[in-house]
């Protein structure tokens, strides 16, 4: 009899007999506001303690049926028992939590341009129709997991992990690509109603030149020594010690004692509203840290935000897991209301056994918008007096 499951990690390969329980858990912000890595855990029987000698963020394969489920990068590993080791792994979203990404100000740099410095190592592509999208605003020195999710927010994209671990960045799909029938679910499936939003709140952000010269640093340095700053600064100018490397954001210097002084963009913000749905009592969503979001992409960031809330319904169940993923929208059994609706996974939480079960949630109603080209501008103009 084939085995029904298989991990395959550096020189060992485990299989049914060797595997006491394990978990898969995927999972996915339909508006990439957030960027959650999915995970996967195993405790399997190992007669051979140099396990224990793992390397960080080495390949796990997991295959199901003898069919490749995943790609994962090794986090930890705990012995449980005499010849017991859990495997605990990250998909290659996790990857990116650590370390960081300076940032900068971007004033129509393409999203092709701007990726390779936040995702480094990590393998990506990215659909066509996005590379070309043109960044205005700031991001601030952050991890590259969440400078990365700004970059999607932006531009409307998702983010998915192919079965060979590499990110795919693309649009969401608005066509049904299953189904979620009641014979997958198993008993005490629920559904939770939020309140409606009645508006979203979106602020633009602009960041100009123009602000007052300020001290940045004063002291001594050592070779190589990087200096960061709470907002974004252009015109740097050091005084005892060299600048080798600088952006917005940060300033590399060479040994020495003395200042760096710099000029403060001015940061202008709008906001920019949209009502969603019609109650009694208001109920406004608010997005205000997405520096990325300006004059070229606000309104049809608001216009997404305001689709998304649209929704308020999402179904808890357990299921049958048959390879859905999170961002595919389903023709899902509603188990109160008794009809097929569509539905959009958010995630899925998988028990690993000779019939994988998982506990499904899934937003009904949810539609992605269809991405339509952007218009940019090249050209701005300051007005400094009164009139339209």
């Amino acid at each position: 009899m084939t085995d029904r499951n298989k991990i395959v990690y550096g020189q060992w390969t485990f299989l049914d007999k060797d595997i006491k329980s394990g978990n898969m858990y995927l999972a996915m912000s339909l508006m990439s506001d957030s960027l959650e890595a999915n995970t996967f855990s195993a405790t399997v029987e190992c007669s051979d303690k140099t396990i224990l000698d793992f390397e960080r963020n080495a390949p796990l394969t997991y295959y199901s049926r003898g069919r490749q489920k995943g790609i994962f990068y090794i986090q930890s590993i705990t012995r449980v028992g005499p010849t017991e080791y859990t495997l605990s792994a990250t998909s290659a979203i996790g990857l990116l939590i650590e370390g960081l990404h300076y940032g900068g100000i971007y004033t129509g740099q393409t999203v092709a341009e701007v990726l390779p410095s936040i995702c480094g190592t990590v393998p990506y592509v990215i659909k066509m129709d996005l590379r070309d999208i043109a960044l205005y605003g700031w991001l601030p020195v952050a991890t590259p997991r969440d400078n990365l999710s700004q970059v999607l927010f932006a531009i409307g994209a998702s983010i998915k992990t192919d079965l060979d671990g590499v990110l795919h960045i693309e649009s969401l799909w608005n066509g049904i690509s299953g189904t979620f029938g009641k014979d997958r679910m198993y008993q005490g499936p629920s559904v939770d109603y939020t309140s409606k939003v009645t508006q979203v709140v979106v602020t633009e952000h602009q960041y100009v030149e123009g602000g007052d010269e300020t001290e940045l640093f004063s002291g001594s340095t050592q070779e190589g020594d990087v200096i960061t700053f709470d907002e974004p600064m252009y015109n740097l100018q050091a005084t005892g010690f060299t600048i080798l490397e600088s952006n917005a954001n940060y300033a590399k210097v060479s040994a020495g004692s003395g200042t760096l002084k710099g000029n403060a963009y001015i940061h202008n913000t709008r906001q920019v509203a949209q009502d969603v749905l019609t109650a009694n009592e208001s109920n406004v969503k608010t997005v205000t840290k997405a520096t990325l979001v300006s004059l070229v992409n606000s309104y049809a960031v608001t216009e997404r935000v305001a689709n998304y809330y649209k929704s308020t319904q999402t179904i808890n169940a357990n299921a049958v897991y048959q390879g859905e993923n999170p961002g595919d929208l389903l023709s899902t059994w509603h188990p109160y209301d008794l009809e097929a609706v569509s539905s959009c996974l958010q995630s899925a939480d998988i028990s690993i056994s000779n019939t994988l079960k998982s506990e499904e949630t899934l937003l009904v109603g949810f539609t992605p918008l269809e991405q339509e080209q952007t218009v940019t501008y090249d050209q701005r103009e300051l007005l400094v007096s009164s009139g339209t």
